[in-house]
């Protein structure tokens, strides 16, 4: 088998400092900058930029020729993933986390303003039907109306209720004298009247 060269050099993991320099070079900075910072000279600098860029070929991670596809997140989250680079890898694997809190956000936003139009499509139907039944002459059902408490009942049913009360007691029944009268009370009362009343 093989091995794959750079300039007749075997490629071979990168060291600490050509990992450091490779990562600098990612970032923008200069030549200058990455030798006070690795200790590497340029050409240490470059054959180290030259072998991770192979290896990156021989990976299938070219970067793409025009800089707008090259910055995409997909682009820099793969470059990153594949870079070997212990930083890279970590901010890629924050970089993941926050897109799926972003995805899920998206998804709830996109569900909310979906819902949202749906209630304002069906408000405007809703308005539309109501027009098209004030055209035609519908009319609203009244409301039914309700008996409210202490209102004054009937003069004949309180003078009923006055008989049956008066009664009750001589025939066996025992019922408050203030109240509702049970109705199997009022059925013998009617009885023993003939019907009625």
């Amino acid at each position: 088998m093989s091995t794959a060269t750079v300039n007749g050099a075997p490629l071979r993991d990168l060291t600490a400092p050509e990992r450091k320099a490779v990562e600098l070079r990612g970032r923008g900075a200069t030549d200058a900058a990455i030798r006070v910072e690795t200790g590497l000279t340029d050409q240490q600098i470059a054959a180290a930029v030259d072998r991770h860029t192979t290896w990156q070929k021989l990976r299938g991670n070219t970067p793409p020729a025009d800089p707008e596809q090259r910055y995409t997140v997909t682009a820099v989250l793969r470059w990153a993933e594949t870079s070997g680079l212990t930083r890279a890898l970590t901010l890629a694997a924050r970089v993941r986390e926050q897109l799926a809190e972003l995805r899920t956000l998206q998804e709830q936003t996109d569900a909310r303003a979906k819902a949202q139009a749906d209630v304002d499509k069906l408000t405007a139907e809703l308005e539309a039907a109501k027009a098209r039944l004030r055209e035609a002459g519908g009319k609203q059902a009244a409301p039914t109306p309700r008996r409210t408490r202490g209102a004054a009942p009937d003069p004949a049913r309180k003078e009923r209720l006055d008989a049956v009360r008066a009664w009750a007691p001589g025939a066996g029944f025992e019922i408050s004298p203030l109240g509702r009268i049970p109705k199997h009370v009022e059925v013998a009362f009617d009885a023993a009247h003939g019907g009625a009343q």
